[in-house]
């Protein structure tokens, strides 16, 4: 049993990164702007942690997805 709640919190996380990636990738500058509403980040750096965050999320969510679906 904890082995097919593990899969299906994995599988959940790669979908919500995969989706966030998605998402992402289709407001590209939702990211910054929500960056300058909340001050997270200073002004220069805004699009380059942007575009880390973006691609750490696609990333990290075809990894995991992979290795669900590899299992």
């Amino acid at each position: 049993m904890t082995e097919l709640l593990t899969g299906v919190c994995a599988g959940t996380v790669a979908l919500v990164l995969l989706l966030a990636f998605a998402g992402h990738l289709r407001a590209p500058r939702t990211l910054p702007a929500a960056l300058a509403a909340h001050r997270v980040v200073p002004g220069p750096v805004r699009w380059p942690v942007a575009v880390v965050v973006t691609a750490l999320e696609g990333a990290l969510g075809a990894v995991i997805g992979f290795d669900v679906v590899a299992t």
